[in-house]
């Protein structure tokens, strides 16, 4: 029996679609932050994005000249994420808790939706070398800027680095698969522990 040619290609033979230089370095870059979840800040290189993308090292050299430009781009990317979330959080102009109800919702909404992003953000937080400094100044202008809302008594600093804290415990929990129901038992908790810190402090002013 005379087998029938296919008429179909194989994706591997079709030729390839070309994309402008701002679409395939957006593309180069998300392949950047899924290689940099997998292997790590510190040991992603250039010749793991190529192979992700299926394009040539040359390719990603060409849009990211060095491995401190390709970090750059993907920390960079990080920031931009949270200073997006930060902006979207300071609409609400609500009470502590119901602000910090909406970063974890928000938080594993992003963990749902860009998991390799929240990996590196994770493995950022505890990067001990030279990009540490830029961590710290990432969280330090979190703190000083997180959920601005109208009545700017309702948040002190110490609220704001006890939620920049727990955000991260978040992202853990969502990726160690902890329960949603648990999860939420640690928001709670969160919120319980600001209140009674700001009662605290209001009976010590007396």
């Amino acid at each position: 029996m005379t087998r029938q040619k296919s008429h179909y290609k194989s994706e591997s033979n079709l030729p390839r679609r070309r994309l402008d230089p701002d679409s395939r370095r957006a593309q180069l870059l998300e392949h950047a932050i899924s290689a940099f979840a997998d292997a790590g800040i510190e040991r992603a290189a250039h010749a793991d994005v190529a192979g992700r993308a299926n394009v040539s090292t040359p390719t990603v050299f060409k849009y990211f000249p060095s491995r401190e430009a390709l970090v750059d781009a993907v920390l960079t990317e990080v920031e931009r994420t949270f200073e997006e979330l930060k902006n979207e959080l300071a609409k609400l102009e609500a009470p502590t808790p119901k602000l910090f109800h909406g970063l974890a919702d928000a938080l594993s909404e992003l963990c749902l939706q860009r998991p390799d992003l929240m990996k590196v953000t994770l493995a950022w937080s505890v990067a001990f070398t030279p990009i540490r400094a830029r961590y710290l100044t990432f969280t330090a202008q979190l703190t000083r800027r997180t959920l601005p809302i109208t009545h700017p008594n309702a948040i002190n600093d110490a609220d704001k680095r006890l939620i920049f804290s727990a955000a991260n415990a978040i992202i853990s929990m969502h990726f160690d698969g902890t329960d949603p129901v648990a999860r939420q038992d640690f928001v709670n908790r969160i919120c319980e522990l600001m209140k009674l810190g700001r009662s605290e402090d209001a009976a010590n002013a007396q």
